[in-house]
């Protein structure tokens, strides 16, 4: 795991997503949780970012498969289930 490194490819993600070029995002995407921690504070939004990649790239099932992780870890944070992080994940 490198936290560091997943942020950082998540943020190049991101960029790519918005500049249209969506199969490199999906790859960025992809590169940055397999060195994510799970555990990590920051580590559900990746999650997001990527589920909402791709639905606009319409694979809707794996879109919602991220949904539901980033549901998951975010009550592994806090699982008071009206926080806002976990309000704003479900």
């Amino acid at each position: 795991m490198d936290q560091s490194q997943a942020l950082r490819l998540a943020g190049e993600a991101l960029e790519l997503w918005h500049t249209g070029r969506l199969p490199e995002a999906d790859a960025r995407y992809r590169e940055a949780l397999a060195l994510a921690d799970p555990r990590h504070y920051r580590t559900p939004d990746i999650h997001g970012q990527y589920a909402g990649l791709l639905t606009r790239m319409r694979q809707s099932s794996e879109a919602t498969r991220h949904f539901e992780t980033a549901l998951q870890l975010e009550l592994l944070n806090d699982p008071n289930e009206a926080s806002p992080a976990v309000v704003a994940a479900r």
